[in-house]
């Protein structure tokens, strides 16, 4: 674009309708461009790249384990994940997520599931940090779309927090949420209905399908899985 610096974006796809979606991958980010409301966009060139290749490299998230069935603020989850591609045998990601030593005691919830599916949940629990009041911030979401290859691990808190500005402030004390609440007038301020702990991510080679959820207990024992989970040592 004239006086801006480049825009990269980069993803994979995988289906028979695989080579459609990565033309759609480029179309829709220079729509949202071409058709902001906030100052006129010129794009010099578009340059555009793809490579196909005759095997399918999907997988589907099928499992997760945990190292421990309890867990203290400041502890690391080890989290191991199963994925299984549509051609081969099951291959397991082990990533690590630390909790934050200011992590209130209770309920949370960790998730596993690709980047693009992560960042299309978190627009809707915390919607102010996707909305745009200027061309940057249009810029800023279409150069970080989520990838389809990028595996995911994030833990969630039930504890409202907010956005201030676009801006996620994380945990803050309950009459401070509140008073913040009341700013509504330029809408700068925007609830957010539960706290990211922390997130942590790696790239694989497939294109990920499917999520895992499990329910833990900081500070307690007890975890629910609402797939095929399991906790504690297992042999390697």
């Amino acid at each position: 674009m004239k006086d801006r610096a480049p825009i990269q974006i980069e993803n994979t796809f995988a289906s028979l309708s695989g080579a459609g979606l990565a033309v759609l991958g480029l179309t829709q980010p220079v729509a949202q461009l071409m058709r902001n409301v906030f100052e006129p966009v010129v794009i010099d060139s578009i340059i555009f790249k793809m490579s196909l290749e005759e095997r399918t490299q999907a997988a589907r998230i099928t499992g997760v384990h945990l190292s421990q069935d309890h867990f203290e603020p400041g502890d690391t989850i080890l989290v191991d994940v199963s994925v299984a591609p549509l051609l081969g045998a099951t291959e397991t990601f082990s990533l690590a997520l630390k909790i934050p030593y200011y992590a209130s005691n209770g309920r949370a919830i960790l998730r596993v599931m690709a980047e693009k599916a992560s960042r299309s949940q978190d627009a809707k629990r915390a919607p102010g940090a996707y909305q745009t009041k200027r061309l940057d911030d249009v810029i800023r979401l279409i150069s970080s779309p989520g990838r389809n290859d990028v595996l995911v691990v994030e833990l969630l808190s039930g504890t409202q927090t907010l956005t201030v500005a676009g801006q996620e402030t994380g945990m803050l004390p309950e009459s401070v949420v509140m008073a913040l609440s009341q700013i509504r007038k330029s809408e700068v301020v925007q609830q957010v209905r539960q706290s990211l702990l922390g997130r942590t991510k790696k790239t694989t080679d497939y294109v990920l399908v499917g999520s895992q959820t499990v329910l833990l207990n900081i500070g307690g024992d007890g975890l629910t899985f609402t797939g095929k989970g399991t906790a504690g040592e297992q042999k390697r």
